[in-house]
């Protein structure tokens, strides 16, 4: 019941088209919107305000249950980007905020600087994470939270997270059938090349295959089993372009991951 939206996808229609799709059916109270905005090369504190506005003028809604920064600006101090998303919170315009491709060491300072200064802190966090892990960054400005001192971040301090691409694009698809499409959002088979083929990828990928057929399920339903399976809340993100990619992704909710199986298929 969580639909992720940002100011810049589909230059503001994917606000608009979402946001007619819940008044004419009048969802506005049985949904969750998860919110993005002040994207590079408009990642200002000073952009928050107004692109938030014009995100809920689209949507229709008078306020955004989750709201993420869509990317970091190393350039700003992370009290100037707190300071903003403490004000609008405070307005009722959010409910609670949080950071979409933060590294942890930007990611921590928001703890350190809201505790010392009485804000709220990130609640939620949106980067990439998957069974493959993101070699190189997909689009520029991209993080992953993949690593292990940032999930130990995240079980310890209870972080839930909304990971995007959380299938790796296909990656698990069995014959990695990766084609070119009508959409500039859809990977190719270099984007897979680059972002996610190496050897300790391609075992995870072999080792997913094998549970796979031995539970009965398709490979990247037993990878996106594996990201709901973590040690910290995960809500995972999935972009179905059909009904049938739909189906598939709620049979991983039928998978029950124990430890052992999460340590064996994350091959390091």
């Amino acid at each position: 019941n969580v639909f992720d939206t940002a100011y810049i996808y589909n230059s503001g229609k994917s606000d608009e088209n979402l946001g007619r799709w819940l008044n004419s059916r009048k969802l506005k109270d049985e949904v969750i919107i998860l919110g993005k905005g002040a994207h590079t090369p408009d990642c200002y504190p000073e952009s928050i305000r107004p692109q938030l506005l014009k995100t809920l003028s689209r949507l229709k809604l008078d306020c955004l249950d989750i709201y993420c920064l869509h990317r970091d600006n190393y350039e700003i101090p992370v009290g100037e980007f707190i300071d903003v998303l403490n004000e609008i919170r405070s307005e009722g315009l959010i409910k609670i905020y949080g950071a979409s491709n933060w590294s942890l060491n930007r990611f921590k300072e928001s703890f350190d600087y809201s505790k010392a200064n009485s804000k709220n802190p990130f609640s939620i966090l949106s980067n990439n994470f998957s069974l493959a892990e993101m070699i190189e960054p997909v689009w520029p400005g991209c993080e992953s939270c993949w690593d292990e001192s940032y999930r130990e971040f995240l079980t310890k301090e209870n972080i839930p997270i909304f990971p995007w691409s959380s299938q790796a694009r296909g990656f698990f698809l069995k014959g990695n059938e990766v084609k070119a499409s009508y959409h500039p959002a859809n990977p190719d088979r270099a984007e897979q090349d680059r972002v996610w083929f190496d050897d300790k990828n391609l075992k995870r990928r072999e080792r997913c295959f094998t549970m796979a057929e031995e539970k009965g399920f398709q490979p990247i339903e037993v990878a996106l089993a594996y990201v709901l399976n973590q040690s910290f809340p995960t809500f995972p993100l999935i972009g179905p372009r059909n009904l049938f990619e739909t189906e598939s992704s709620v049979k991983s909710l039928e998978i029950n991951l124990s430890h052992e199986d999460i340590r064996w298929l994350d091959y390091k």
